[in-house]
């Protein structure tokens, strides 16, 4: 299904239905997602005057449901009703065509009820985009289990669009689970829970699914190491795991959750992790690779409204949440929420997004190793100032044409660029906590162009509470605008960016966005 408009959509790979371009998106009552209440709009409430930001969504809305000819006057936004732009991303080799991924229905984690669910929807403004996750239902077979021994059965026996439904209770896995049985693009194969995290699977063995087959979707489930020794990982993503989709679930206490890498010279494409919560309840004792996703190559892979928090480890081995490690292209990474640590400590040095960390060629690359064409954009990262060493919220090291645009990271000891970056790398419109750090490897620099680096004194001047993730302003219009970037016509919450909009996640001009700022602090408090 196409969105509204032409917004810059993620791969059509997982599960998007064939329709028009202009299909409104499903409502979020159909969908199942939680409503929201109507915001109040901007303004000045002693004068009664309304900020001439709301009058230019105004007039937007008022182009976009009454189709009045000739709506292009001053303050509305640009082209048709619905249409920020058109994206021009380069494409890999392999067709990698993106769908735009929603950013405004992540869950709020664990099993707490989303805040006022009987109140009216936030207005759907023109751009606003809210495209689906995948399909929502097989269409073979649904083949409910109870124990372990026959999830592993049905997985083995999978037909195209079958439904593994797991009913309530722990399904504990003592051996790699292989899924090798393929689906197709229009009959996925589901593993789910019957309620959302209401189905437990425990891993005792180095992996627990080795997903070698396209088109499987997981969701709801939550997944725990449970040997003495951590297990390696909840999913390893191989070669011919084409179009995989982990959704809406809660994985605990792994090395690396989800190992993406290649296996006999070739690599899976379209890995989709979208609304999950990826956590560790202790200090991993990690002799190993210890980054919560690592993706070794594939080419248009969205992580997209996940939560990342305490990931923390008690050797002096790195922990990253987001790791592009090599050779990943036109990946979309956005709308993230990573807390580094709450309430763990970390001996290792604690990391956001690193991209790119591999050089040259090898044996994990998929020709030269450097990440190409990702965007980067509206994520927060806050808390990675644990362990000791190279500890960053945003780093690159071995990555070409990417871009790191309005994200926001607080409270972390540097950001890290190498100097061996073949480049460029831009970074625009961050708001930063702290400066970059750029090795003396080599030569390459950054090109930074419009971010704003405030510490934490400047932080609490402008926030109210960011160390408890509460980003409403102090004083409004406080923010420095740029001009919109057509790689980030949105922000964290989906609202379209105006043709000048705010540095950093949120588009404070919107008028939803104090409903954004409060789904933000909701996601932290949730953790």
């Amino acid at each position: 299904m196409r969105a509204q408009g032409r917004n810059h959509r993620g791969p059509p790979g997982p599960g998007r239905t064939s329709g028009a371009t202009g299909t409104s998106p499903p409502s979020a009552a159909a969908s199942g997602r939680p409503t929201r209440p109507i915001p109040r709009p901007r303004g000045d409430a002693a004068s009664g005057q309304v900020s001439s930001d709301l009058l230019r969504w105004a007039a937007a809305l008022t182009c976009g449901v009454l189709l009045v000819a000739g709506c292009t006057s001053e303050g509305a936004l640009p082209d048709a009703p619905g249409d920020v732009g058109e994206l021009d991303v380069p494409r890999a080799d392999r067709d990698a065509s993106f769908d735009a991924p929603p950013g405004d229905d992540a869950p709020l984690g664990d099993d707490a009820p989303p805040p006022d669910t009987d109140t009216p929807d936030a207005p759907t403004l023109p751009g606003d985009y809210d495209p689906d996750d995948g399909p929502e239902a097989g269409s073979g077979r649904v083949v409910s289990v109870r124990t372990a021994s026959e999830l592993v059965a049905a997985i083995g026996a999978a037909a195209p669009g079958d439904e593994i439904t797991l009913e309530d209770g722990t399904y504990a896995l003592d051996g790699i689970v292989a899924v090798t049985r393929p689906g197709t693009p229009e009959d996925r194969i589901f593993v789910r829970a019957r309620n959302p995290l209401q189905a437990t699977i425990t891993v005792c063995a180095d992996i627990g699914f080795r997903i070698d087959a396209p088109y499987w979707i997981f969701e709801h489930l939550v997944l725990r190491s449970r040997c003495t020794s951590v297990s390696d990982h909840a999913f390893q993503v191989i070669g011919g795991g084409n179009d995989f989709i982990l959704r809406r679930s809660r994985s605990e206490d792994f090395f690396a959750h989800v190992k993406l890498n290649g296996t006999g010279g070739a690599w899976p494409d379209r890995f989709w992790a979208i609304d999950n919560e990826f956590r560790d309840t202790i200090a991993i004792p990690a002799d190993g690779p210890f980054n919560v996703l690592n993706l070794d190559g594939g080419d248009g892979h969205v992580v997209r409204g996940n939560r990342f928090v305490d990931i923390a480890v008690a050797t002096a081995r790195h922990a990253s949440s987001i790791y592009l490690k090599a050779t990943t292209r036109d990946a979309i990474i956005e709308s993230n929420v990573v807390v580094c640590l709450r309430t763990l400590a970390s001996t290792g040095p604690t990391r956001g997004i690193w991209g790119g960390d591999a050089t040259g060629s090898g044996g994990i690359c998929d020709g030269d190793c450097a990440n190409v064409r990702n965007i980067t954009r509206n994520n927060l990262v806050l808390h990675c100032e644990g362990g000791s060493g190279n500890r960053f919220g945003l780093g690159s090291t071995y990555e070409r044409d990417v871009v790191y645009l309005h994200n926001l990271v607080h409270r972390v000891t540097q950001n890290f660029y190498d100097g061996q970056n073949p480049g460029p790398v831009l970074f625009r419109a961050n708001l930063l906590y702290a400066d970059f750090f750029i090795s003396s490897t080599g030569p390459g620099r950054p090109l930074l162009e419009e971010n704003t680096t405030l510490g934490a004194a400047g932080m609490a001047a402008l926030y109210v509470d960011p160390d408890a993730a509460d980003f409403t302003l102090r004083s409004p219009s406080s923010l420095p605008r740029v001009a919109r970037d057509d790689r980030a016509p949105h922000d964290f919450c989906g609202h379209a960016r105006g043709p000048m909009t705010d540095i950093g996640p949120i588009d404070y001009s919107h008028p939803a966005a104090a409903e954004c700022v409060a789904r933000i602090r909701a996601l932290y408090d949730a953790l």
